[in-house]
């Protein structure tokens, strides 16, 4: 229930995040899209009048050419609107943005192309329909739609002069519109995968702790049933003779109090697992870890002659670290504790501390302590314990070498299995060497 739980949770907020900000994006895509259609249609729009009244202006002072029928282009054809250099000759560099064909209306009702001022014609099919609705209308600019063009007039010189452009030029903002939607859909879709693998990158490390702390609820419950199991059994078995002493029942009452002081040693290790992972705070002064693991080492003396194993250790030169004394001292009193709990008869316990230009390196190695590939994936998780070790006579709950590694970490340095096999297991504490104050001023 706690992992379907923790699944849905992590899911619904993987949803929500992938969800704002696709949706942010989508907003924020889509108002500059809006802003770039606004901005090409404003453009042509300008680019259109720009060009007409710019005709004009010119057809005013131009010459007149008398009509010339093989000379017209039809407006809408490709080859009339492509060559922008059909009369550019007469502008020069200036040439118009949009094509335009101006129009010179005599009072007579005489129509000339002003070709210094045209860049095309209309086709004459058109050309008297469009330049009478055009006279015809009351403002200087308009728009024919069923003719698709868009013309300025003015009126000089006893002469009304038209320039007409094709409003397609208007349309082009539709093409830059289509090309912004294509990108805006291809932007989203990549934001899209982006957003989900992040998503996922992000709420691993969440999901990783909801995991492992529904296995230690689950681990520890189990921990705690078989003791309480067992003390729950002797209870009954107590009140089932009334009339017996307390001689006559210490047995089970002994049963009792050993079960109690393991759950009371459990509860502890727990509590000291939750300590040092919350607790960000170290009491950090400059030690010896010559003389930290020697004087640990001297703890385990009477341990060793009692069950026939020897204890070694070996150093190179002083190491100075700075650490929390009473954390890195637990630590490894943990690992040393372990290697001793697993150490054979005759075998031995070696520590070896070395050091590079940054790092302190300790060595902490134990003959006989024969560790399978599963049980070297699973060491320091917690509770974990081997097949081996629940079916021997050596107490623990699997907490240590959690408790061992978390500490080790806090000191920004690592604790890994450094080798096992062939009859020996290695494990290696790598922590960072104190760094020297450095001189504020050189002594001349």
């Amino acid at each position: 229930m706690i992992k379907r739980s923790t699944n849905s949770i992590i899911k619904t907020l993987r949803l929500k995040f992938i969800a704002v900000v696709i949706i942010v994006s989508f907003v924020l895509l889509t108002s500059i899209s809006a802003l770039l259609c606004i901005l090409s249609f404003n453009r042509s729009v300008d680019e259109l009048s720009f060009s007409l009244n710019q005709a004009l202006q010119r057809s005013t002072s131009a010459y007149i050419f008398p009509r010339q029928p093989e000379n017209y282009y039809m407006l809408h054809q490709d080859e009339a609107l492509a060559p922008f250099e059909l009369n550019a000759s007469h502008y020069g560099t200036n040439a118009l943005p949009i094509p335009v064909a101006v129009y010179r209306i005599s009072a007579g009702g005489v129509i000339d192309l002003v070709a210094q001022a045209s860049q095309a014609v209309l086709a004459p099919q058109t050309l008297g329909t469009s330049i009478e609705e055009a006279l015809n209308n009351t403002h200087d600019t308009g728009s024919l739609p069923h003719a698709n063009l868009h013309f300025a007039k003015t009126y000089a010189h006893g002469s009304t002069y038209i320039a007409f452009a094709e409003t397609s030029s208007l349309r082009e903002w539709k093409r830059v519109a289509a090309m912004l939607v294509f990108g805006e859909l291809v932007t989203l879709i990549f934001i899209s995968v982006i957003v989900t693998l992040i998503a996922n990158w992000l709420l691993l490390p969440t999901q990783r702790a909801w995991e492992e702390q529904r296995r230690f609820i689950a681990d520890a419950s189990h921990e705690l049933k078989t003791p309480l199991t067992i003390i729950l059994a002797n209870i009954s078995l107590i009140t089932h003779h009334k009339d017996h002493t307390i001689q006559q029942e210490i047995q089970w009452i002994n049963a009792i109090a050993h079960e109690v002081k393991r759950m009371e040693h459990l509860t502890g290790e727990m509590l000291r697992l939750a300590h040092v992972e919350e607790s960000d705070k170290l009491v950090v002064t400059t030690l010896s870890l010559n003389e930290l693991i020697e004087k640990e080492l001297l703890q385990f003396e009477a341990l060793a002659y009692e069950h026939h194993f020897t204890l070694e250790c070996s150093s190179s030169e002083p190491i100075k670290i700075q650490a929390d004394k009473d954390k890195i001292q637990q630590c490894f009193a943990t690992l040393l504790d372990n290697a001793c709990k697993y150490v054979n008869e005759q075998g031995f316990v070696r520590v070896e501390l070395k050091r590079d230009a940054r790092r302190a390196q300790v060595y902490i190695t134990n003959s006989g302590g024969d560790i399978s590939e599963k049980d070297a994936l699973h060491l320091f998780e917690r509770f974990y314990r081997s097949d081996k070790s629940r079916g021997s006579s050596i107490e623990g709950f699997g907490l240590g070498l959690s408790i061992a590694r978390e500490i080790v970490r806090k000191h920004r340095g690592t604790l890994q299995l450094y080798a096992y096999g062939k009859g020996e297991t290695c494990f290696r504490v790598t922590l960072p060497l104190k760094q020297p104050v450095k001189k504020l001023f050189d002594d001349k």
